[in-house]
């Protein structure tokens, strides 16, 4: 007697089944119980394998709103971990449910996870070198060692044979040896991985805490000879009259597109006595909150930013400033230097608003214009040695420059671009006898099509109401929002997502925010600051020195446009231009080895399950097993060439034959089925049962009209027929499968040409109900398929869903609600599996939108309303 006739007895309650064949029965159904648990466990860890799959997407793509979204090489390492435990967690399922029968899928998966860990590998940066290196030896070569500014420097004096101050490198060496002695740096890099680098107050607490171990931290005996050793020869040469400036020179500083610019501190007028002390306050500089966050939004990982510091003479200059060789503001490609008298400190931190000059570039440059600005003060040096912002009264009307030293300033920072081969940032001083010399040189960040051709700035906007007009274009671009004014550390918790940051001064302490702007307004400072030089990086609008602003645009709604050098009253999203969105991360190591792991993860190749190719031998990537594991499992379980398959996924029928194949796992039929078939009045799971009634609550319309816009050759003939109805029965339709018992449903369902889950546990027990949804796919343009996704969430999350939009995959739950709230909200579920498919075609049209979306939001309440 065979299994099949063993079982169609007893379920006929026939009284010749002996005790053996009755138990082999029983040890059948414990198997088939056993293979579907064994499939939940797949499709638990398939969950988790798209998810991660989907956010990872998301994150090499731009919001909606918002730009790209920051992350460290924590998320990196995480997330490939993850769909790794995951896909390995669906290979052990899939061959627990087929007796091993996919056992070829682990060199696969271990081919493709030796390429992912491979990716992933990571030289840490060396720790060897001298702790001293003096400026007359370093080259721009010895930018690992110390840092970019200081191997500029080097460059420029050793190469280029241009004055510079004289002076050393505190190297990268020296940071690692202060680090390790210590024991600092393992802890530090704890701290920061447990912190959420997007959380201002979180990195405000983590910034206080790491720079207070810096400041408790002793410096090495080593360090201090190798420091007072490269000190003496200046003591000699400069006497008592000797003062330093510390700036800082961290490796990764001062590249073309991620300068740190003013991230970091700089210290002036330094005693040579107090200079190690102030080392380490430069050190601990790394860890403000600003350059934490600048890290965290470029993704760079914090060792690979050993600060290194420049200990170099001061100059006392009688005028100083920035040039830069190329306009990254006007785009017409002329030199522009920002001048004031005194120490050029005033310039690059935006105290006030600088003499502004430009010339052409020819050689040698000529002057073509200058604007004067009014300067209150300049710093310089007191009585007795100390900075001081001295008063310059009618003095401060006066040119910073003379024609021939600007022009002196123009030729040597053309000189430097042609050297570097790139347009460069320069900043500068005119000693007291009139000497130029060179402070800094680094790549600067110009507009791709700055050229000859480049438009010229625009009036304002007539038709429009104009509420503030002035300034200068610091960053090109058009921003709109909420106005919110910052005066102290305090505000920056509550800038809001997309407002409009509007500041008095121009401090590089403010870059902070600019991730989270629409647009940047100060009051004061120029177009050559540390803030200004940010802003540009992220592509963030900005307009410096206008006076008022603040008393003018606080609480407003405003749209700022640069280029018109004016704020218009309101939001006007006419004026906006179409604008690539930025990506501050692109370059970084860390959104490298994301780019460099996303090959082997999120791409699909196995599309075609009657392919011969579709096998393990040719799975490239995590969601070609995911796939290929899926679809396996399903044919397992539903397989009608399997006995257990056979006897227990029954083909469901509601008067004819339906593409629904349903399986048994415990107690969601009324009755034994001994049959191919199920009848709807047959089965007793009570989540099944409210799907099925959501699915059938209203007949499907049939797929929405399309314009031109949104016809698409390729699918026209599945978008066009209405036969796709889930009920009908034809050759379109894909099989769809459920898994059921009394108080459980799991659907796995392909409409059209989107694919989704319900998995759903309806009890007395509120504690273990759930309700969860997971959608994704679509025939149209990506933009389409994601704009569906999160209207299908807005309409979930009026229900009391928890949504999760992610690229194109939604993922919904609702937990913990009673027995009816739950069994309406599964009912609910299956309205919109049937009546959101193909509704991707449309999604660019906002009128059909909206009257979709209040079709969905009116037919779904009155289904919890029932």
């Amino acid at each position: 007697m065979g299994v099949l006739d063993v079982l169609s007895r007893w379920f006929a309650g026939s009284s010749q089944v002996s005790p053996e064949a009755a138990a082999e029965a029983e040890a059948l159904r414990r198997q088939v119980k056993a293979r579907c648990a064994h499939f939940r466990r797949l499709l638990s860890a398939n969950k988790v394998a798209l998810e991660i799959m989907a956010d990872i997407e998301e994150h090499m793509t731009p919001k909606a709103q918002g730009g790209y979204r920051p992350f460290d090489m924590t998320y990196v390492r995480s997330s490939a971990s993850r769909a790794v435990a995951a896909v390995f967690q669906m290979i052990t399922s899939l061959n627990a449910l087929s007796d091993r029968a996919y056992d070829d899928l682990r060199p696969a998966f271990a081919r493709i996870a030796r390429q992912i860990d491979s990716r992933l590998g990571y030289v840490p940066p060396s720790h060897d070198g001298p702790l001293i290196l003096p400026l007359q030896e370093i080259r721009a070569g010895d930018m690992p060692l110390v840092g970019g500014k200081m191997a500029q420097l080097g460059e420029v004096a050793n190469k280029v044979n241009m004055p510079v101050p004289d002076g050393f490198a505190v190297t990268a060496a020296a940071y690692h040896l202060f680090m390790s002695v210590n024991n600092l740096q393992e802890s530090i890099e704890q701290r920061i991985r447990e912190t959420d680098g997007g959380d201002l107050e979180s990195l405000f607490e983590l910034s206080r805490a790491i720079q207070q171990r810096i400041y408790m931290a002793a410096i090495p005996q080593e360090l201090r000879r190798a420091f007072e050793d490269a000190l003496a020869p200046l003591r000699v040469k400069y006497g008592p009259r000797l003062r330093l400036a510390l700036r800082s020179s961290a490796v990764g500083e001062d590249a073309k597109d991620a300068s740190f610019a003013g991230q970091f501190a700089t210290e002036l007028n330094i005693e040579a006595d107090d200079a190690l002390e102030v080392w380490r306050e430069i050190l601990a500089s790394k860890y403000d909150v600003a350059p934490m966050s600048y890290r965290h939004t470029r993704g760079i990982m914090d060792d690979s930013v050993p600060m290194c510091v420049g200990v170099l003479v001061m100059v006392d200059a009688q005028a100083g400033g920035v040039a830069y060789s190329q306009d990254p503001a006007r785009q017409d490609g002329g030199i522009v230097i920002n001048a004031v008298p005194g120490l050029p400190k005033v310039v690059v931190d935006g105290s006030y608003s600088p003499d502004v000059y430009r010339c052409t570039r020819d050689f040698p440059p000529r002057l073509v214009e200058k604007s004067i600005a009014a300067k209150p003060w300049k710093l310089g040096y007191g009585e007795k040695g100390e900075l001081e912002e001295m008063p310059l009264g009618s003095e401060g009307a006066a040119p910073a420059l003379t024609e021939e030293q600007a022009v002196a300033v123009a030729r040597e920072a053309l000189i430097l671009e042609e050297y570097y081969g790139r347009p460069q940032d320069v900043e500068w001083a005119f000693d007291q006898s009139g000497r130029l010399v060179i402070l800094q040189s680094r790549d600067v960040k110009v507009q791709e099509d700055a050229a000859e051709d480049a438009a010229p700035a625009a009036e304002p906007r007539a038709d429009l109401p104009l509420l503030a007009r002035g300034g200068v274009n610091a960053s090109p671009g058009v921003g709109m929002g909420q106005v919110y004014v910052a005066r102290k550390e305090s505000d920056m918790l509550g800038f809001p997502q997309g407002g409009v940051l509007v500041v008095e001064q121009a401090h590089p302490f403010w870059a902070t925010l600019l991730p989270r702007a629409s647009a940047l307004v100060t009051e004061r400072g120029g177009t050559a600051g540390h803030l200004a030089s940010v802003a540009r990086e992220y592509g963030l609008p900005a307009l410096f020195g206008l006076p008022r602003a603040a008393e003018l645009m606080e609480g407003r709604l405003v749209t700022v446009d640069t280029q018109a050098c004016c704020v218009y009253d309101g939001l006007h999203e006419d004026i906006m231009p179409p604008a690539p969105v930025c990506n501050p991360m692109a370059g970084s190591p860390v959104f490298a080895a994301l780019e460099a792991i996303v090959p082997y993860i999120v791409p699909l190749h196995l599309l075609d399950p009657s392919s011969p190719e579709f096998a393990p031998a040719y799975c490239q990537t995590l969601h070609d097993i995911t796939r290929f594991c899926h679809e396996k499992s399903v044919s397992l379980l539903f397989d009608q060439d399997d006995s257990t398959s056979k006897t227990y996924g029954k083909q469901l029928k509601v008067g004819k034959k339906l593409q629904y194949w349903i399986m048994d796992m415990d107690d969601g039929f009324k009755r034994p089925v001994t049959g191919p078939t199920v009848e709807l009045d047959n089965i007793q799971s009570e989540p099944m049962l409210a799907l099925w009634e959501g699915m059938t609550f209203a007949p499907w319309e049939g797929p929405p009209s399309l314009d031109a816009s949104g016809f698409m050759s390729v699918v026209m003939e599945s978008t066009m027929k209405p036969q796709l109805e889930a009920t009908a029965e034809n050759n379109m339709v894909q099989k769809n499968f459920f898994i059921i018992g009394r108080h459980y449903v799991n659907l796995q369902a392909r409409f059209g040409y989107h694919f989704c889950t319900v998995d759903a546990n309806v009890t007395d027990n509120p504690h273990e109900n759930y309700v969860s949804f997971q959608f994704k796919g679509g025939a149209a343009s990506a933009e389409r398929r994601i704009a569906r996704a999160r209207m299908v969430a807005r309409v979930l999350e009026a229900q009391g869903f928890r949504c999760d939009v992610r690229s194109d995959a939604l993922f919904a739950i609702a937990e913990a609600r009673d027995r009816e709230g739950s069994r309406r909200r599964v009912a609910m579920l299956g309205h919109m599996l049937i009546h959101t498919r193909q509704i991707d075609m449309v999604m660019h049209n906002p009128v059909m939108v909206q009257r979709i979306e209040e079709k969905l939001l009116r037919e779904t309440a009155a289904i919890m309303a029932q």
